[in-house]
Protein backbone atom coordinates (compact mmCIF):
# COMPACT_ATOMS: atom_id res chain seq x y z
CA UNK A 1 0.00 0.00 0.00
CA UNK A 2 1.11 3.39 -0.93
CA UNK A 3 2.10 6.01 1.47
CA UNK A 4 -1.20 7.22 3.44
CA UNK A 5 -2.24 10.67 2.62
CA UNK A 6 -5.08 12.79 3.47
CA UNK A 7 -6.05 13.52 -0.12
CA UNK A 8 -5.84 11.43 -2.92
CA UNK A 9 -7.49 10.77 -6.54
CA UNK A 10 -10.95 8.98 -6.40
CA UNK A 11 -13.05 7.33 -9.15
CA UNK A 12 -16.54 6.45 -9.25
CA UNK A 13 -18.12 4.00 -11.79
CA UNK A 14 -21.51 5.74 -12.78
CA UNK A 15 -23.01 1.97 -11.76
CA UNK A 16 -21.68 2.74 -8.18
CA UNK A 17 -24.81 5.20 -8.44
CA UNK A 18 -27.33 3.40 -10.62
CA UNK A 19 -26.37 0.52 -7.84
CA UNK A 20 -28.40 3.41 -5.18
CA UNK A 21 -31.27 5.06 -7.55
CA UNK A 22 -33.63 5.52 -4.71
CA UNK A 23 -33.60 8.11 -1.26
CA UNK A 24 -33.58 4.99 0.79
CA UNK A 25 -30.01 4.67 -0.29
CA UNK A 26 -29.45 8.24 0.83
CA UNK A 27 -26.78 7.30 4.27
CA UNK A 28 -24.89 5.30 1.60
CA UNK A 29 -24.68 7.80 -0.72
CA UNK A 30 -24.22 10.38 1.81
CA UNK A 31 -20.86 8.03 2.79
CA UNK A 32 -19.02 8.44 -0.21
CA UNK A 33 -20.43 12.29 -0.82
CA UNK A 34 -18.48 13.15 2.86
CA UNK A 35 -15.34 11.18 2.25
CA UNK A 36 -14.77 12.54 -1.15
CA UNK A 37 -15.30 16.06 0.40
CA UNK A 38 -12.68 14.47 3.44
CA UNK A 39 -10.21 13.09 1.21
CA UNK A 40 -11.14 12.77 -2.21
CA UNK A 41 -9.91 14.08 -5.34
CA UNK A 42 -12.74 12.95 -7.98
CA UNK A 43 -10.93 11.75 -11.00
CA UNK A 44 -13.52 11.74 -13.80
CA UNK A 45 -12.25 10.33 -17.28
CA UNK A 46 -13.85 11.22 -20.05
CA UNK A 47 -15.08 7.65 -20.96
CA UNK A 48 -17.32 7.80 -18.15
CA UNK A 49 -18.31 11.45 -17.62
CA UNK A 50 -21.81 11.29 -19.40
CA UNK A 51 -22.78 8.00 -18.05
CA UNK A 52 -21.59 9.44 -14.51
CA UNK A 53 -23.82 12.90 -14.75
CA UNK A 54 -26.80 11.25 -16.08
CA UNK A 55 -26.46 8.56 -13.08
CA UNK A 56 -26.51 11.29 -10.44
CA UNK A 57 -29.53 13.10 -12.27
CA UNK A 58 -31.26 9.61 -11.99
CA UNK A 59 -30.89 9.19 -8.32
CA UNK A 60 -34.12 10.54 -5.97
CA UNK A 61 -34.13 14.18 -5.61
CA UNK A 62 -32.00 13.73 -1.77
CA UNK A 63 -29.50 11.74 -3.25
CA UNK A 64 -28.91 13.39 -6.57
CA UNK A 65 -28.68 17.17 -4.29
CA UNK A 66 -25.98 15.48 -2.26
CA UNK A 67 -23.93 14.68 -5.53
CA UNK A 68 -24.90 17.60 -7.47
CA UNK A 69 -23.38 20.19 -4.28
CA UNK A 70 -20.11 17.78 -3.79
CA UNK A 71 -19.35 17.99 -7.53
CA UNK A 72 -19.62 21.88 -7.63
CA UNK A 73 -18.06 22.26 -4.38
CA UNK A 74 -15.08 19.71 -5.68
CA UNK A 75 -14.69 22.07 -8.98
CA UNK A 76 -14.69 25.04 -7.27
CA UNK A 77 -11.88 23.49 -4.52
CA UNK A 78 -9.27 22.77 -7.52
CA UNK A 79 -10.70 18.93 -6.50
CA UNK A 80 -12.07 18.02 -9.95
CA UNK A 81 -9.83 16.39 -12.38
CA UNK A 82 -11.39 15.99 -15.58
CA UNK A 83 -9.38 13.42 -17.78
CA UNK A 84 -9.85 13.34 -21.69
CA UNK A 85 -8.93 10.62 -23.43
CA UNK A 86 -9.14 8.09 -20.16
CA UNK A 87 -10.35 4.79 -19.77
CA UNK A 88 -13.30 4.42 -17.48
CA UNK A 89 -13.32 2.70 -14.37
CA UNK A 90 -13.97 -0.75 -15.01
CA UNK A 91 -11.85 -0.74 -18.11
CA UNK A 92 -9.02 0.90 -15.80
CA UNK A 93 -9.11 -1.95 -12.81
CA UNK A 94 -9.43 -5.10 -15.62
CA UNK A 95 -6.49 -3.27 -17.30
CA UNK A 96 -4.77 -3.27 -14.09
CA UNK A 97 -5.60 -6.89 -12.45
CA UNK A 98 -4.77 -8.19 -16.18
CA UNK A 99 -1.33 -6.11 -16.82
CA UNK A 100 -0.13 -5.25 -13.49
CA UNK A 101 1.84 -1.95 -12.78
CA UNK A 102 -0.64 0.11 -14.32
CA UNK A 103 -0.41 3.08 -11.96
CA UNK A 104 -2.88 5.24 -12.42
CA UNK A 105 -2.45 7.53 -9.43
CA UNK A 106 -5.96 6.85 -8.52
CA UNK A 107 -5.77 5.40 -5.16
CA UNK A 108 -9.89 4.73 -4.44
CA UNK A 109 -11.87 2.70 -7.15
CA UNK A 110 -15.64 3.03 -6.38
CA UNK A 111 -17.38 0.25 -8.34
CA UNK A 112 -20.74 -1.51 -9.25
CA UNK A 113 -21.81 -4.43 -7.58
CA UNK A 114 -20.96 -5.97 -11.55
CA UNK A 115 -17.80 -4.94 -11.34
CA UNK A 116 -16.84 -5.49 -7.93
CA UNK A 117 -17.92 -8.91 -8.34
CA UNK A 118 -14.79 -9.50 -10.75
CA UNK A 119 -12.39 -8.56 -8.44
CA UNK A 120 -14.24 -10.77 -5.10
CA UNK A 121 -15.45 -7.90 -3.61
CA UNK A 122 -18.73 -7.64 -1.93
CA UNK A 123 -20.29 -6.48 1.46
CA UNK A 124 -18.56 -8.74 3.38
CA UNK A 125 -15.17 -8.52 1.99
CA UNK A 126 -15.77 -4.46 1.90
CA UNK A 127 -12.30 -3.81 0.03
CA UNK A 128 -9.59 -5.43 -2.39
CA UNK A 129 -6.26 -3.65 -3.08
CA UNK A 130 -5.69 -4.09 -6.62
CA UNK A 131 -2.55 -3.38 -7.81
CA UNK A 132 -2.43 -0.08 -6.14
CA UNK A 133 -5.28 1.23 -5.88
CA UNK A 134 -8.52 -0.21 -3.80
CA UNK A 135 -11.62 -1.47 -5.19
CA UNK A 136 -14.86 -0.90 -2.74
CA UNK A 137 -18.37 -0.60 -3.08
CA UNK A 138 -20.38 2.32 -2.59
CA UNK A 139 -21.48 0.95 0.65
CA UNK A 140 -18.25 -0.16 2.03
CA UNK A 141 -16.08 2.80 1.15
CA UNK A 142 -15.63 3.58 4.73
CA UNK A 143 -13.63 0.21 5.09
CA UNK A 144 -10.94 1.22 2.11
CA UNK A 145 -7.90 1.28 3.69
CA UNK A 146 -6.79 4.02 2.19
CA UNK A 147 -9.64 6.09 3.30
CA UNK A 148 -9.06 4.74 7.14
CA UNK A 149 -5.67 5.40 7.01
CA UNK A 150 -6.39 9.36 5.84
CA UNK A 151 -8.28 9.72 8.91
CA UNK A 152 -5.25 9.32 10.83
CA UNK A 153 -3.05 11.17 8.00
CA UNK A 154 -2.59 14.28 10.93
CA UNK A 155 -1.75 12.49 14.21
CA UNK A 156 2.37 12.75 14.15
CA UNK A 157 4.04 11.16 17.26
CA UNK A 158 7.44 12.41 18.61
CA UNK A 159 10.62 10.89 18.03
CA UNK A 160 9.38 8.81 15.71
CA UNK A 161 8.07 10.73 12.85
CA UNK A 162 10.53 12.61 10.78
CA UNK A 163 9.31 15.98 8.45
CA UNK A 164 9.25 14.00 5.19
CA UNK A 165 6.81 12.32 6.34
CA UNK A 166 4.49 15.50 7.43
CA UNK A 167 5.11 16.62 4.29
CA UNK A 168 4.04 13.90 2.13
CA UNK A 169 1.37 12.72 3.76
CA UNK A 170 -0.65 15.60 5.04
CA UNK A 171 1.12 19.32 4.01
CA UNK A 172 1.95 18.67 -0.10
CA UNK A 173 -1.43 16.72 -0.51
CA UNK A 174 -3.49 19.65 0.23
CA UNK A 175 -0.93 22.37 -0.71
CA UNK A 176 -0.88 21.14 -4.37
CA UNK A 177 -4.55 21.68 -4.78
CA UNK A 178 -4.44 25.41 -2.91
CA UNK A 179 -4.16 28.41 -4.25
CA UNK A 180 -3.98 30.26 -0.87
CA UNK A 181 -2.71 28.83 2.34
CA UNK A 182 -2.92 30.59 5.58
CA UNK A 183 -1.19 30.23 8.72
CA UNK A 184 -2.18 31.30 12.12
CA UNK A 185 0.28 31.35 15.08
CA UNK A 186 0.64 33.93 17.37
CA UNK A 187 4.95 32.75 18.01
CA UNK A 188 5.53 32.07 14.24
CA UNK A 189 8.34 34.29 13.69
CA UNK A 190 8.40 35.44 17.45
CA UNK A 191 12.43 33.55 17.66
CA UNK A 192 12.72 35.68 14.20
CA UNK A 193 11.85 39.23 15.87
CA UNK A 194 14.10 38.80 18.91
CA UNK A 195 17.05 37.40 18.03
CA UNK A 196 16.69 33.89 20.26
CA UNK A 197 16.10 31.77 17.54
CA UNK A 198 16.73 30.66 13.90
CA UNK A 199 12.87 29.70 13.57
CA UNK A 200 13.90 26.48 11.93
CA UNK A 201 10.06 25.06 11.96
CA UNK A 202 9.19 27.98 10.10
CA UNK A 203 11.45 28.34 7.46
CA UNK A 204 11.01 24.62 6.79
CA UNK A 205 7.42 25.08 6.85
CA UNK A 206 7.21 27.96 4.46
CA UNK A 207 9.87 26.25 2.31
CA UNK A 208 7.75 22.96 1.89
CA UNK A 209 4.68 24.67 0.91
CA UNK A 210 5.97 27.16 -1.49
CA UNK A 211 7.86 24.23 -2.97
CA UNK A 212 4.33 22.64 -3.30
CA UNK A 213 1.51 25.39 -4.47
CA UNK A 214 1.10 26.09 -7.81
CA UNK A 215 1.62 28.73 -9.54
CA UNK A 216 0.46 31.87 -8.74
CA UNK A 217 -0.49 30.96 -4.65
CA UNK A 218 -0.56 32.84 -2.04
CA UNK A 219 1.01 32.04 1.62
CA UNK A 220 -0.39 34.29 4.17
CA UNK A 221 1.85 33.65 8.00
CA UNK A 222 0.19 35.63 10.36
CA UNK A 223 1.04 36.21 13.73
CA UNK A 224 1.50 38.57 17.22
CA UNK A 225 4.02 40.76 18.16
CA UNK A 226 5.19 40.70 22.03
CA UNK A 227 3.74 44.03 24.43
CA UNK A 228 7.27 44.80 24.40
CA UNK A 229 7.44 45.47 20.37
CA UNK A 230 7.98 48.99 19.51
CA UNK A 231 6.78 50.90 16.24
CA UNK A 232 10.46 51.96 15.81
CA UNK A 233 11.77 49.03 15.32
CA UNK A 234 9.61 48.22 12.57
CA UNK A 235 11.90 48.98 9.50
CA UNK A 236 14.95 46.35 11.44
CA UNK A 237 12.24 43.88 11.97
CA UNK A 238 10.67 43.87 8.64
CA UNK A 239 14.10 43.65 7.05
CA UNK A 240 14.89 40.50 9.00
CA UNK A 241 12.21 38.78 7.54
CA UNK A 242 12.49 39.93 4.03
CA UNK A 243 16.19 38.28 4.30
CA UNK A 244 14.50 35.44 5.85
CA UNK A 245 12.20 34.37 3.45
CA UNK A 246 14.65 34.98 0.76
CA UNK A 247 16.37 32.12 2.37
CA UNK A 248 13.14 30.23 2.60
CA UNK A 249 11.96 30.90 -0.85
CA UNK A 250 15.30 30.38 -2.25
CA UNK A 251 13.97 27.17 -4.66
CA UNK A 252 10.70 28.59 -5.29
CA UNK A 253 10.75 29.39 -9.36
CA UNK A 254 7.13 30.03 -10.31
CA UNK A 255 5.43 33.15 -9.40
CA UNK A 256 4.11 33.33 -5.34
CA UNK A 257 3.27 35.76 -3.35
CA UNK A 258 3.99 35.10 0.28
CA UNK A 259 2.47 38.06 2.75
CA UNK A 260 3.59 38.33 6.58
CA UNK A 261 1.38 40.07 8.94
CA UNK A 262 2.66 40.54 12.75
CA UNK A 263 -0.02 42.60 14.92
CA UNK A 264 0.79 44.07 17.90
CA UNK A 265 -3.12 44.16 18.93
CA UNK A 266 -4.92 40.75 18.18
CA UNK A 267 -6.76 38.21 19.94
CA UNK A 268 -5.40 35.44 18.33
CA UNK A 269 -4.45 32.58 20.82
CA UNK A 270 -3.88 29.33 18.92
CA UNK A 271 -2.80 28.09 16.12
CA UNK A 272 -4.28 27.16 12.53
CA UNK A 273 -3.57 26.15 9.08
CA UNK A 274 -6.41 26.67 6.17
CA UNK A 275 -6.01 25.23 2.94
CA UNK A 276 -8.05 26.72 -0.65
CA UNK A 277 -8.41 23.40 -1.51
CA UNK A 278 -10.78 23.15 0.89
CA UNK A 279 -9.84 22.40 4.87
CA UNK A 280 -8.80 23.81 7.86
CA UNK A 281 -7.21 22.47 10.90
CA UNK A 282 -6.41 23.17 14.25
CA UNK A 283 -2.60 22.51 14.96
CA UNK A 284 -1.70 20.99 18.48
CA UNK A 285 0.32 21.78 19.95
CA UNK A 286 2.63 23.66 17.86
CA UNK A 287 4.73 24.41 15.15
CA UNK A 288 7.82 24.27 16.65
CA UNK A 289 7.44 20.18 16.87
CA UNK A 290 9.42 20.66 13.09
CA UNK A 291 12.10 22.23 14.34
CA UNK A 292 13.96 19.18 13.62
CA UNK A 293 14.21 16.20 11.53
CA UNK A 294 12.96 13.93 13.79
CA UNK A 295 9.52 15.33 15.24
CA UNK A 296 10.82 17.11 19.06
CA UNK A 297 6.92 16.62 20.41
CA UNK A 298 3.71 15.13 19.46
CA UNK A 299 1.97 17.38 16.12
CA UNK A 300 -2.01 17.00 15.00
CA UNK A 301 -3.59 18.54 13.11
CA UNK A 302 -7.40 18.39 14.31
CA UNK A 303 -9.72 19.18 10.99
CA UNK A 304 -12.41 21.76 11.52
CA UNK A 305 -15.83 21.39 10.64
CA UNK A 306 -17.57 24.56 8.43
CA UNK A 307 -18.04 26.99 10.76
CA UNK A 308 -15.34 26.35 12.49
CA UNK A 309 -13.66 26.54 9.35
CA UNK A 310 -15.23 30.13 7.97
CA UNK A 311 -14.46 31.50 11.43
CA UNK A 312 -10.53 30.52 10.82
CA UNK A 313 -11.15 32.08 7.21
CA UNK A 314 -12.72 35.13 8.47
CA UNK A 315 -9.81 35.71 11.42
CA UNK A 316 -7.37 35.21 8.78
CA UNK A 317 -8.44 37.64 6.12
CA UNK A 318 -9.12 40.71 9.25
CA UNK A 319 -5.28 39.81 10.07
CA UNK A 320 -4.34 40.38 6.47
CA UNK A 321 -6.43 43.34 5.99
CA UNK A 322 -5.10 45.20 9.43
CA UNK A 323 -3.63 48.42 8.82
CA UNK A 324 -2.82 49.40 12.93
CA UNK A 325 0.68 51.13 12.83
CA UNK A 326 1.66 48.72 15.53
CA UNK A 327 2.62 45.66 13.16
CA UNK A 328 5.17 44.05 11.26
CA UNK A 329 3.81 43.74 7.46
CA UNK A 330 6.26 42.15 4.11
CA UNK A 331 5.37 41.17 1.04
CA UNK A 332 7.22 38.93 -0.76
CA UNK A 333 6.63 37.93 -4.58
CA UNK A 334 8.45 35.79 -6.71
CA UNK A 335 7.87 36.52 -10.55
Amino acid sequence: MNQPQVLFPIAVDPGALTDHPTDRDQLIHREVVITLGAHGILSLPAADQGALLDAIAGLGEASRKLWEAQIHALYDLNRLDQLPGAMGVGEVLRHKEGEGGAHTGVRVFVASRVLAEEFGVDDTSGSKTVDDSDVVLASTIHRSPAVVAAKEAGLFPAGKTRRPVVANTFIRPLAERSSAVKILDPHILEGLISGNSTTSHAEWLIQTLADSMPANATLSILGKLQRDWQTADRPRHEARIEDFLSKALHRRTLPIAVEVRLLKSTALRDRFIWFSSGSSFDVLHNFTALSSEVLNDNLRFIRHDDRIARQTLQAAEAMESNTQPTMVSITKFIA
